[in-house]
């Protein structure tokens, strides 16, 4: 049996950036297989659009994820960023998979993608990680969205939509403590 871990970006975030590289470089030392999901049909003002490049992300996943056997496998997680939140949690619901996520960043849309998953009884463990200063989705909001889903959340003050503030150290050290909280949470 194996383990699989997709790994999803977002419309800017890609899998090379920090926190996507080297969740991928964890996951592979824990012995599981990657599987990657990368978006190449976003347009100009993609941001602008959000609830379309949800749609697109949702597509493009489909895609990517099309033929590969989730039912042999002891384990899986979706490591994903952004709107690619949107798109892992969405191909979870319409595949009828039950599994672990580490939501990096999510925006307001993922939350309403986790509720469907929960109607199912389909929505497994979760760990968020937001960034105070992350104007995609309010702190408060976000905060109460983990409640209802019983999602494990841990906010970096000060923070951006990337876990950034700036401050170089802080970050690469953040970096590490994310890559804790996801290493302690498989």
């Amino acid at each position: 049996m194996s383990k699989i871990c997709v790994l999803i970006p977002g419309i800017g975030y890609t899998l090379q950036k920090p926190l996507l590289y080297w969740s991928e470089r964890l996951f592979k030392q824990r012995g599981y297989e990657i599987a990657k999901v990368e978006f190449s049909a976003f347009g100009k003002n993609a941001k602008e659009k959000i609830d379309e490049s949800v749609e697109i992300a949702c597509e493009e996943c489909k895609k990517a994820l099309k033929g590969l056997d989730f039912d042999g496998s002891e384990e899986i997680v979706f490591v994903s960023k952004s709107v690619g939140t949107c798109a892992a949690l969405r191909f979870q619901e319409e595949n009828s998979i039950f599994c672990k996520n580490i939501l990096f960043t999510p925006i307001e849309q993922s939350f309403l993608e986790a509720k469907k998953l929960a109607e199912k009884a389909l929505l497994g463990k979760c760990l968020v990680f937001h960034g105070s200063a992350d104007p995609w989705i309010k702190s408060e909001r976000l905060l109460n969205a983990c409640k209802d889903f019983g999602m494990s959340v841990k906010i970096t003050q000060g923070a951006n939509h990337s876990l950034e503030t700036g401050d170089a150290l802080f970050d690469a050290q953040n970096i590490a403590l994310v890559l804790k909280a996801c290493a302690d949470f498989i």
